[in-house]
């Protein structure tokens, strides 16, 4: 889970058949947002358009990962540009899986 994270937010594994990938009618709730985004395309643009107003000198670092009971998950993250840390960007982010032929899905983040 960890690898698709990484690759997921630096932009390059967003369609790797061995990663975890998100469900359909997957659903993206961050607190910025006072509506939830909702299904995989509208997600993946929002991830898009992000790391592309972010540049390539704006990375998120993983500080630790657990994984839960029931396909869950949890990350906590920091930016950092051209390898100094952004004061004030701590992140943390959970997540719901569910399995579906042989392969992880993400189904709530």
């Amino acid at each position: 889970m960890l690898v698709c994270y990484v690759g997921h937010h630096h932009g390059r594994l967003l369609h790797c058949s061995s990663c975890l990938t998100l469900s359909n009618d997957c659903i993206f709730q961050d607190l910025i947002f006072y509506i939830p985004f909702g299904g995989k395309e509208s997600i993946m643009n929002f991830r898009q358009n992000l790391m592309e107003a972010m540049g390539q000198n704006v990375h998120f670092v993983i500080d630790s990962w657990m994984e839960g009971d029931n396909l869950t998950a949890s990350v906590i993250w920091h930016l950092e540009w051209k390898g100094k840390e952004i004061p004030h960007t701590t992140g943390c982010n959970f997540f719901e899986c569910q399995q579906i032929d042989g392969k992880l899905i993400i189904r709530n983040y």
